[in-house]
């Protein structure tokens, strides 16, 4: 992926999902509530404390198993109660997951 027009359309991939997915978020209708605010931020300075609940988690299927638990648990359920749609914290996530530590082997173990 050294070529500048392989990197340029992969970022304009990226960027057309990520707009994608601000749409659909937003195009609800819903009014979130005042705690939307404290949650993401809380989201994104509590991206340390998170990295460590993984680190802790051991390997195998516990990595996985923590990854959707903090995904769609905690992630999915806490933006709906605040009255965001959970695919806007599923692509948080996801951004999350490819800046940590132990990614290459949630990866293995996904994809075989």
């Amino acid at each position: 992926m050294g070529a500048m027009h392989g990197r340029i359309t992969i970022g304009m991939l990226i960027m057309q999902d990520i707009l994608a997915v601000l749409f659909l978020t937003f195009s609800t209708g819903k009014v979130p509530t005042l705690y939307a605010i404290p949650l993401l931020l809380a989201l994104l300075f509590g991206r340390k404390c998170l990295s460590a609940l993984i680190s802790r988690s051991g390997h195998g299927e516990m990595i996985a198993l923590c990854g959707l638990f903090l995904a769609l648990v905690v992630g999915a359920e806490s933006f709906e109660v605040v009255g965001l749609k959970a695919d806007l914290v599923l692509c948080l996530s996801a951004c999350w997951w490819a800046r940590i530590r132990r990614r290459r082997s949630l990866v293995s173990l996904c994809w075989g």
